[in-house]
């Protein structure tokens, strides 16, 4: 399941997990700063929070949460975090060497709903694991 704003991201994302994907992608082709838009602003759209995705399509639990918005990651964790409840895990792309504070809230967040949490970066991606994971509930259990 993902969120994509943009209707040309949204396509190159579902080219890029189909079966025999290999080109390369140019980054600076479809990557943009997404950014708090003022009222009646004409390339605003409506936001979904993280918890209203994982309620609309029913997720309880959820195994690993990838995150890459483009230095949104401030915006993001900044507030309204209540769903790291629900998560074991988060990869995230961190922006902070283009855009200053782009970490902070991340950590935040993470030591808040997380406890004690694994730290790994790889490449451009940072991972943020539990170390006590959450279980869960089967389907047929659930009322």
């Amino acid at each position: 399941m993902a969120d994509e704003p943009d209707s040309r991201n949204a396509r190159m994302a579902r080219a890029s997990i189909a079966p025999g994907y290999s080109s390369a992608v140019d980054a600076n082709a479809w990557a943009f700063p997404v950014a708090e838009a003022k009222p009646g602003a004409g390339d605003a759209f409506e936001a979904s929070t993280v918890t209203q995705i994982l309620d609309r399509y029913g997720f309880g639990i959820v195994d690993l949460v990838k995150i890459d918005i483009e230095a949104g990651e401030r915006f993001l964790f900044a507030e309204n975090t209540e769903w790291l409840a629900r998560v074991n895990a988060v990869v995230i792309k961190l922006h902070a060497r283009f855009t200053s504070g782009c970490r902070e809230p991340v950590q935040a967040a993470i030591e808040r709903h997380f406890g004690g949490y694994l730290e790994k970066a790889i490449g451009d991606d940072t991972f943020f694991v539990r170390r006590q994971l959450l279980s869960a509930v089967p389907l047929n259990s659930r009322s």
